[in-house]
């Protein structure tokens, strides 16, 4: 089932200088590494970057924000209280994008700015910086009901690098996880935008951690975070192995990273799920599937279902079975026999592919 390929914008948070020094060390800076992930996640993504920081919030040539489907926010070595005009810039430009309604995604900067824009206070966080693998990550009651945590472990870790944080929360806001540093996640409308934002990377690969931490340096081990800089230096090397090696399990258990951080599909939930329930509003959903294949005309929706369609000959049923796999049980309604079950597998947020049907003895 073919869609027209989606258009995402990436914001840019850092200015010419960092990027210039992030490209010196991992060949790409921060707008272009969430382009990575983003293509990574799904390779039909057109996906265009605008810097404001700069002053560069022009977009492509022909192109307006009615053209996009969604904008993902870096993060950024910059601080909100701070000010300036590399935040007013910024702050600016995701003013304009909220009067827009399109649905934002902010990872750690982008949390900050937008609950910045939509009435939120960002602050140093008393309690310290936080980087590398955050201390486990919990799901609120909220968080674990929410279609962004679909399929994310109640518990979980993620790579992180932030010294502020979000002491007041727009109005309305729901905070969706918390750990012992304080808020990680929360949903919430920008001004006419949907916003998903979380305090970590989900969109960082272990080789980005190493390249913070080798640039911030010694400052790590003088802030008590590393005992020193030998210390720093080991963990560097185990995150370039970790990235040669993501099933490195000398690398796992001596840092107690779960599959939240060695599984790719689940680190990258939160992406996948914010493209999938409001970005790709189109998308082809298992549920979609099922009622296309029903004669139905379907509705976005993103919940174990069962259909009984008024209208409908049949009766179907949707049992998951794990992230990337379902089975959709189809049964003539008013017949005791069994069900016909087809078993899809998921190749690419935007399709799945029919792999398997069982039929009743």
């Amino acid at each position: 089932m073919s869609r027209r390929a989606h258009q995402l914008l990436v914001m840019e948070g850092n200015r010419a200088e960092m990027r210039a020094r992030q490209r010196s060390a991992l060949g790409y800076d921060t707008g272009e590494g969430y382009r990575r992930i983003l293509n990574r996640i799904d390779p039909q993504l057109h996906v265009d970057i605008v810097r404001p920081a700069d002053g560069d919030s022009a977009l492509p040539a022909g192109k307006t924000l009615t053209d996009y489907d969604g904008m993902a926010i870096t993060g950024s070595a910059l601080n909100i209280y701070q000010g300036g005009e590399a935040v007013d810039q910024q702050l600016s430009f995701v003013r304009q994008v909220a009067e827009t309604g399109l649905p934002l995604f902010g990872s750690c900067w982008g949390l900050q700015i937008t609950a910045t824009v939509a009435g939120g206070t960002v602050e140093r966080n008393p309690k310290g910086r936080e980087f590398g693998y955050a201390q486990p990550i919990r799901l609120s009651e909220l968080g674990r009901a929410h279609p962004m945590y679909r399929h994310k472990p109640t518990l979980f870790r993620a790579p992180t690098i932030h010294l502020d944080t979000v002491t007041h929360l727009p109005m309305g806001a729901e905070v969706l996880a918390t750990n012992h540093m304080g808020l990680q996640a929360t949903a919430f409308t920008c001004i006419n935008s949907p916003c998903w934002a979380v305090q970590y990377h989900p969109e960082y690969d272990p080789i980005d951690l190493a390249a913070v931490a080798m640039r911030y340096g010694n400052r790590l081990v003088e802030e008590g975070l590393y005992s020193s800089e030998s210390s720093l230096r080991d963990f560097v090397d185990d995150l370039h192995r970790l990235q040669a090696e993501p099933d490195n399990s000398e690398v796992a258990q001596k840092y107690a990273l779960d599959v939240s951080i060695t599984d790719q599909q689940i680190r990258f939930v939160e992406l996948t799920n914010w493209l999938t329930t409001l970005v790709k509003k189109s998308l082809t959903t298992p549920q979609n599937i099922a009622l296309m294949l029903n004669g139905v005309n379907p509705s976005i929706n993103d919940k174990e279902t069962t259909d009984n369609n008024a209208d409908a000959s049949v009766v179907d049923t949707l049992r998951y079975a794990g992230f990337n796999s379902f089975v959709a049980a189809y049964q003539r309604k008013g017949e005791n026999a069994e069900p016909i079950d087809f078993k899809f597998r998921r190749e690419g947020i935007a399709s799945w592919k029919l792999v398997a049907i069982r039929l009743p003895n």
